[in-house]
């Protein structure tokens, strides 16, 4: 079997029969065509190079966020900072009043400049005809 036809069948590995540099008969992964046998062999050696770090990975990759879970705690934490801006606004924007008076001449220039910038940038955007479009002006 090819990998072309591995992967239209949907297939993880396949067999071609060609040896791999190595010297290994045996499966391919179809997702980039790499020996199973030298990946395992790979892992191994890396695993035995730095015990810790292995296992730490392997604790890491057991913890970690799954898709949904992820999309889950992305809308909490949305939720949560609305609300607390919501409770806080007036401190924070008073907060960041302070900062900025803080700052020096240069970088109040400069922060202008950055605002001017991204300011011609949003009016040349409104500007600009729909793609495919007629100007309407």
């Amino acid at each position: 079997m090819t990998r072309t036809e591995a992967k239209a069948a949907g297939l993880r590995r396949y067999s071609d029969g060609k040896r791999c540099p190595e010297g290994h008969v045996g499966e391919r992964y179809v997702s980039n065509g790499g020996c199973v046998e030298c990946a395992i062999v790979r892992a191994v050696s890396r695993y035995h190079a730095d015990p810790e770090r292995e296992r730490a990975l392997k604790a890491a990759r057991a913890t970690a966020l799954t898709p949904d879970q992820r999309e889950r705690a992305r809308a909490r934490s949305a939720e949560y900072q609305t609300g607390y801006y919501a409770a806080h606004h007036v401190e924070l924007q008073e907060r960041q009043r302070l900062r900025r008076a803080a700052w020096s001449p240069e970088r109040r220039e400069a922060e202008r400049e950055r605002r001017r910038e991204i300011w011609g940038l949003r009016a040349a955007a409104r500007r600009r005809p729909p793609p495919g479009g007629t100007d309407r002006g």
